[in-house]
């Protein structure tokens, strides 16, 4: 089953779900943060990485 097949109140029953989840601390997902600056290094480790998850900050350091 996928998104679309979903009815509207389907989606907002799953999205709420997941919100609660995330709110509550439950989601562990795999970061990595890059300042703003550092956008090149951050495109590199993405292409050698296809599944990696970046977050972009500006005027921040690395995570």
């Amino acid at each position: 089953m996928s998104g679309s097949s979903l009815s509207p109140e389907q989606s907002a029953a799953v999205y709420a779900e997941v919100a609660a989840h995330a709110a509550e601390g439950r989601l562990d997902l795999a970061l990595h943060s890059y300042p703003l600056d550092d956008i090149a290094e951050a495109w590199a480790a993405q292409a050698a990485s296809p599944g990696r998850k970046l977050v972009l900050l500006p005027g921040a350091g690395r995570s």
